[in-house]
């Protein structure tokens, strides 16, 4: 796992899929775990400056069982604290 330099880049009127084992976003250094069934406030903040907020249902998920390093992606990097989507 490691941050994608540059975050994604999605044309106007194009979509990008965000799935596990492909392209996602991580949500780390946690205050609270999140249960499956729970309702959390995401907000990404866009390459124009822009800032997006939605809801999304946490869900049961066989990911998440990797070895990390708090702070770090697995290249020693400090990942960044928001992700980036360039909505065009």
């Amino acid at each position: 796992m490691q941050v994608k330099p540059g975050g994604f880049t999605i044309p106007a009127g194009e979509s990008h899929t965000l799935q596990p084992g492909g392209n996602h976003i991580m949500i780390m250094a946690l205050t609270e775990p999140i249960k499956a069934g729970d309702e959390v406030t995401v907000t990404l903040n866009l390459g124009s400056g822009e800032s997006i907020e939605f809801q999304a249902q946490a869900k049961e998920s066989s990911a998440g069982d990797e070895p990390y390093h708090e702070g770090t992606d697995d290249e020693g990097s400090t990942p960044s604290p928001s992700a980036s989507m360039d909505m065009g």
